[in-house]
């Protein structure tokens, strides 16, 4: 599910974030394609050590 909503711009931005703070090899795809993460989340999702 995390490779198919990672690139995706019409993915529900709920499910993005929950696959974001997931187990890093779902989280990853996520963290690294997602158009609708913002600098904030990548930071925020670092910070955390997702």
């Amino acid at each position: 599910m995390a490779e198919v909503f990672a690139g995706s711009e019409d993915a529900p931005p709920t499910v993005v974030h929950a696959l974001a703070g997931d187990q890093p090899d779902v989280a990853a795809p996520v963290l690294q394609r997602s158009p609708l993460l913002l600098d904030a989340d990548l930071v925020e999702a670092v910070a955390a050590g997702e």
